[in-house]
């Protein structure tokens, strides 16, 4: 037996972001968009850095591809890690190490001795994260 509402004051109007009404909800959700922001603007940066490095194209696509790769074979693991873990525990330890790879990174440039082949080690640390965060962020939110 199905419940209707018999006047419009048991009507609860229904909005994209009646959700963000919880608290816990709302905290997560700007966690992971600042997240996802500095995931993305790193992304950038490096792509930056390499052409500064080298003005080979190549070597641009060979570091995208670093981290892509990583994503792409590890990801179904990333998941059944996420099920059978603490999924908080796990993004935050995801979100510690790709803290650690950027300042790292920074360091490097900082120093002036930042070589592609760190780019590309990140980039396959980075893509390793990911391949564990992103599974265990989606399972987060139910």
């Amino acid at each position: 037996m199905s419940h209707t509402p018999t006047s419009t004051a048991d009507a609860v109007p229904v909005t994209p972001w009646a959700a963000l009404k919880q608290p816990a909800l709302a905290i997560y959700m700007a966690g992971e968009t600042v997240s996802m922001l500095g995931t993305w603007m790193q992304q950038f940066a490096l792509g930056w850095v390499v052409t500064g490095l080298t003005s080979d194209a190549t070597t641009l696509a060979w570091v995208n591809f670093a981290s892509g790769i990583p994503m792409f074979l590890l990801a179904m693991h990333g998941g059944v890690i996420a099920d059978r873990f603490d999924k908080r525990r796990i993004l935050l330890a995801t979100l510690a190490v790709q803290a650690v790879l950027a300042v790292l990174v920074g360091w490097l440039v900082g120093l002036g001795q930042l070589q592609i082949w760190h780019v590309m080690a990140v980039n396959v640390g980075l893509g390793i994260v990911v391949a564990f965060e992103m599974p265990a962020a989606a399972a987060l939110l139910p």
